[in-house]
């Protein structure tokens, strides 16, 4: 069983990791956008693909050590991670469409909301422990 204390440490690792992942996402986009003069929600893409690549490094050496390796976890946390972002790209376009937010301030919000959902699902899909472990 998962004492209080480890599970405080894995939340604190989630999220460092997810910080990291996050700026690394937001960076990658403003670049897109800054350097390379793409649209915001194109832009969004490759900031992505550099969040996901450091998301994944962090998550499975550190947060979720635990998981067992192989094809299985990276397949469930592509899936995972495909679903976060189509869940960051239609919050992200609501949010350019339809108010008047500034996009830093619209991807912001949006990767808090996803980075929420994401952590819910690699503990208890991508990265779970087996049910042995659990008890």
């Amino acid at each position: 069983m998962t004492s209080p204390t480890q599970s405080l440490i894995q939340l604190a690792s989630f999220c460092a990791i997810g910080a990291a992942a996050a700026a690394a996402h937001f960076l990658g986009t403003l670049l897109c956008v800054e350097r390379l003069h793409l649209a915001p929600l194109l832009a969004n893409t490759g900031g992505y693909l550099l969040g996901l690549a450091t998301s994944y490094a962090g998550q499975s050496r550190l947060t979720f050590r635990h998981a067992r390796g192989g094809r299985e976890p990276y397949a469930k946390f592509f899936i995972t991670s495909l679903s976060g972002f189509a869940l960051n790209t239609a919050s992200f376009w609501l949010l350019l469409r339809f108010t008047g937010l500034d996009y830093r301030a619209a991807l912001a919000l949006v990767l808090i909301f996803v980075a929420f959902f994401t952590f819910f699902v690699m503990d208890r899909w991508v990265f779970a422990k087996p049910r042995a472990a659990r008890s």
